[in-house]
């Protein structure tokens, strides 16, 4: 279990910093959002992406002149399913047998409680030439679109968001009204003349 998250753990916090840059990013499959990504692991994971899909075609929540866009209900429930079922399967291989396992199991716990509770906070709201979203340390952020330079889709289909002011914005792409929300941002690119 230790040696498991360990060769999770060392690789994020070095892609993590890196992942500002251009070309690291285009090893990663990012790609200009106009253009359409290839999807990674489209056979495999069609389960997944089925159950995460679940919803995107269902259009935003109006609140008068502001559509609302909320993570999927697959997008919020099922990685805190798996990975209980994730924690049951080490339990019944035996796979806790010191310390340092159940340490290893304490972190793995506290980071994919993060990572839950962000996608199940998710909410976007356009209202006008802003966006509304909650940023990684769940504060509240304000994004001009008019200042909307360039956006970028990955393999798995999320986005990267990036305004004059250089700030990005990162976007899980398994949200209500997806269709709706993806041509607001290539309006304002178009707009933009980006």
């Amino acid at each position: 279990m230790t040696m498991l998250l360990m060769y999770c753990i060392v690789p994020l916090v070095i892609t993590v910093p890196l992942l500002r840059f251009v070309l690291f990013r285009r090893l990663f499959g990012f790609k200009d959002m106009r253009k359409g990504v290839k999807v990674f692991f489209s056979e495999h994971g069609q389960d997944a992406r089925t159950i995460y899909n679940a919803g995107t075609k269902r259009g935003p929540k109006q609140i008068g002149g502001m559509a609302l866009f909320e993570a999927t209900k697959g997008a919020k429930y099922l990685p805190p399913l798996l990975i209980v079922w994730i924690v049951i399967l080490l339990f019944q291989m035996g796979e806790m047998r010191g310390g340092s396992d159940w340490i290893a199991l304490v972190v793995f716990l506290a980071g994919s409680a993060y990572l839950c509770t962000l996608n199940y906070r998710l909410r976007i709201v356009l209202d006008g030439n802003e966006m509304h979203k909650l940023d990684w340390r769940f504060r509240h952020q304000t994004y001009d679109l008019a200042q909307l330079v360039w956006a970028e889709q990955d393999s798995s289909e999320s986005y990267r968001l990036e305004f004059e002011d250089g700030r990005s914005a990162y976007i899980l792409r398994w949200i209500t009204g997806h269709d709706v929300f993806k041509d607001c941002i290539l309006n304002a690119l178009e707009i933009n003349k980006r």
